[in-house]
């Protein structure tokens, strides 16, 4: 259980979070890599609507309890992006994430199609402010179907899809789709994506984030002439994580490790992907791993940590700003990093690996897979009528993350942008500009805030 010092830290990272991507949109602005109207800029630096409501939950001892909820919408009639649950989750965090989630959905292009017509997605993101590690089944459940009675009025296929994120998952979802159908009268499962199968979740959604950041891979290693089996070294050890660890293991590629909470696994000639992978589903850490002679188990400052100095691709897949300037400092060898999860290097660790020419995917394209799917192949699907096949979406992936690196990559090498990071926010923000001055009136008034108020989950409505 993380202690309050910790969590305060936690906190104090996710209030600057949304100032560390405004940092990056005035760097590309200044750098004079997009060419906009300062009435589109000053619409960037605010979501459209920012949402805030709480819930009261009747908890397993008799007491009641308020647990703050959020959702940020950026510029459009319709939304697509996370919902975190975590106790973690304010205000400068979810604006942060669902900034980082606009740029992400135009770098992928979405586009969902209504009665047929195509709607452009802006970003979305949300969250409740609660562990679900220390409530009980009964009161999360409580506490996530009272978020959508704060909700209702600003989601749904026709406003604002909603998908898994940290601490959430289908199932959690289902208590969203269920919620909402009680609250409007119909059932509406184009309003949320990652749902299980029988909510009309999609085959592959599961592994749509690791599946592009794959072919993003793939991709980049094809541009750079690289044929090698470069060692790979995997910052984290969740859904994301472990299937990419899978696929670039069988292709031949050395996983020297992987990292939790509790520590980092590291092998020099590769760590049995499978069984690590088999341990940290049984047993929920990786902490007392041992499976060979060469297989150690230590923090970053130990003999793990020097493993992992000698990996050729980093792959950060865990949380925001797991890597540091220590590790970047540390890890001379590596060529190419590639972001599955939100925001995970420091401003520190960008820059020490700009200095270097590492080229590094940021996130907003590498995990792009995720969404991708979550709105092409479910929602969409939803809304068909038609679920995908397993073959569709792996193609969806294929063609789609080949479409966006294409863009990055020649926006870099034409505008000599000086990162990566730099050509994929400069080419989504000139794209979220062009389309602005086309369906936007700049003039009128932007950056709604609503307070919703609190809704006690046994009364059944608001009370403040």
């Amino acid at each position: 259980m993380s202690t309050k010092r910790d969590l305060e830290k936690y906190r104090e990272i996710h209030k600057t979070l949304h100032e560390k991507f405004l940092t990056l949109l005035a760097r590309v602005i200044e750098k004079g890599y997009v060419n906009i109207d300062p009435r589109v800029e000053k619409r960037l630096w605010v979501p459209e609507t920012f949402i805030h409501g709480a819930v009261r939950v009747p908890m397993d001892n008799g007491k009641k309890e308020d647990y703050d909820c959020y959702r940020a919408q950026y510029h459009g009639e319709n939304h697509q992006g996370g919902f975190r649950v975590n106790k973690s989750v304010c205000p400068g965090e979810i604006k942060g994430l669902s900034f980082g989630m606009e740029i992400k959905n135009n770098l992928m292009d979405l586009i969902l199609t209504i009665l047929g017509r195509e709607i452009r997605i802006g970003g979305g993101k949300g969250g409740l402010c609660i562990s679900p590690k220390e409530v009980s089944p009964r009161e999360l459940q409580f506490a996530c179907r009272g978020v959508m009675h704060v909700l209702a009025p600003y989601i749904g296929s026709k406003k604002d899809g909603l998908a898994p994120d940290e601490g959430s998952n289908g199932t959690i979802m289902h208590y969203f789709l269920d919620e909402l159908s009680k609250i409007t009268g119909y059932l509406d499962p184009a309003g949320f994506t990652g749902k299980l199968l029988e909510d009309g979740g999609c085959l592959g959604r599961d592994t749509a984030t690791s599946m592009g950041a794959f072919y993003f891979m793939q991709y980049m290693l094809e541009e750079l002439g690289i044929t090698e089996k470069l060692p790979c070294f995997i910052h984290g050890c969740g859904n994301a994580a472990i299937h990419w660890g899978r696929k670039m293991s069988k292709l031949g590629y050395p996983i020297l490790g992987f990292t939790d909470t509790s520590g980092w696994v590291a092998n020099p000639y590769g760590v049995d992907v499978e069984d690590v992978i088999a341990y940290k589903q049984k047993y929920k850490t990786l902490a007392g791993y041992s499976h060979g002679k060469y297989t150690v188990f230590s923090d970053k400052y130990g003999k793990a940590g020097k493993i992992a100095s000698e990996a050729r691709i980093l792959y950060p897949a865990a949380f925001e700003d797991t890597v540091d300037a220590w590790v970047a400092d540390h890890s001379k060898h590596v060529i190419i990093v590639g972001e599955a999860a939100n925001s995970p290097l420091t401003e520190k660790a960008q820059a020490i690996f700009a200095s270097r020419g590492v080229y590094v995917g940021s996130d907003s394209v590498v995990s792009g897979g995720g969404v991708l799917v979550s709105l092409r192949a479910e929602r969409q699907a939803n809304i068909d009528g038609r679920p995908r096949t397993a073959e569709e979406v792996d193609e969806l992936i294929q063609t789609q993350m080949r479409i966006a690196f294409n863009n990055i990559w020649k926006f870099y090498t034409e505008r000599k942008t000086e990162t990566l990071r730099d050509a994929g926010m400069a080419f989504a923000v000139q794209r979220i500009a062009d389309r602005m001055m086309v369906e936007e009136d700049l003039d009128a008034p932007y950056g709604k805030v609503i307070e919703r108020g609190i809704y006690d989950v046994e009364l059944g409505k608001f009370v403040e």
